[in-house]
């Protein structure tokens, strides 16, 4: 029989938690998500999707990717990148706000002087174009 996503993330997570030899207990301090939700998640009791934004946090205490938590889950990742500014928000987040800004600045500073309309629909390169061979 298949397992439920909840299963699914039970066993991701307790298995990663294990090998780094902590309990539920140490998970919760040094991550700061309640040890409750966090027994709860692997036990599989939370029938409903988790909260993306816990996995999220629990993930790199785990050294597992989102994305594995996320689909074990269930939770639907979008199939498209986001638009540049908020990936450089979101990757440099730790730079100064100035830096970001000039960062933003750059890039558009860049569109514009290769006339690069991004609001055209353009969503980057076709299949087989950015492929290194």
């Amino acid at each position: 029989m298949p397992l439920t996503p909840q299963q699914r993330l039970a066993r991701i997570m307790a298995g990663a938690r294990e090998r780094k030899g902590w309990s539920p207990r140490e998970l919760a301090a040094r991550s700061g998500v309640p040890r409750s939700t966090i027994q709860r998640l692997e036990s599989g009791e939370i029938v409903t999707t988790p909260n993306p934004s816990v996995l999220a946090i629990l993930a790199p205490h785990l050294d597992v990717p989102l994305a594995d938590l996320y689909i074990a889950a269930g939770i639907q990742q979008p199939t498209e990148l986001p638009s540049f500014t908020p990936y450089l928000r979101s990757r440099y987040r730790d730079l100064p706000t100035e830096a970001q800004a000039e960062l933003e600045q750059s890039f558009r500073s860049v569109l514009n002087k290769y006339g690069y309309d991004s609001t055209n629909g353009a969503t980057g390169p076709l299949p087989g174009q950015d492929e290194v061979e």
